[in-house]
């Protein structure tokens, strides 16, 4: 009898640390996940600065290789014209301010595009880190669930009328 009580307690202590393992476990994998989200996230955000950079950088040099074009077209004309004026370097100067206006508001979309591209798997990243630690909760909860309900059974069995508890 007293053999049974002892085997009754080793089993349910079994059940509870083994549940309390595996919640250990799931919650250290939870957390691990969570890190290389949070790792992966600060390289992505540097990815997004650096496209930011690289976009305001191109802006720059083409906004200076067209004004350093148009002094020089100003400087041809001038001196072609001897001081006069020219409607067609005007004109042609017009165009060449439209497609630098174009060039860079391409420039911009395209890098509200790369941004919004690593917003969003930011936002993704941080779902599935919320999504591990949820998981690691329920994965706790059922190994402590499977630990009670396998410890009733032990006692049940422990109490039925076959066994020395018997009444």
């Amino acid at each position: 009898m007293c053999f049974e009580i002892l085997g009754v307690i080793a089993s349910l202590a079994g059940s509870f640390i083994s549940a309390s393992a595996q919640a250990a476990q799931a919650q250290a994998q939870a957390d691990f996940q969570n890190y290389q989200i949070q790792v992966q996230n600060r390289q992505l955000q540097e990815e997004k600065d650096m496209a930011y950079i690289d976009a305001r950088n191109t802006e720059i040099a083409r906004i200076q290789k067209a004004r350093a074009l148009a002094a020089n077209n100003a400087a041809v004309t001038a001196g072609y014209l001897m001081g006069g004026e020219s409607r067609s370097a005007d004109a042609l100067q017009s165009y060449n301010d439209a497609a630098l206006k174009k060039d860079i508001s391409l420039l911009r979309l395209n890098n509200v595009y790369v941004n919004q591209r690593i917003a969003d798997q930011i936002a993704v990243n941080n779902v599935a880190g919320e999504y591990a630690r949820w998981n690691a909760g329920v994965t706790g909860q059922a190994a402590f669930a499977g630990a009670i309900f396998g410890g009733l059974k032990t006692i049940s069995g422990a109490f039925s009328s076959n066994s020395a508890f018997g009444l």
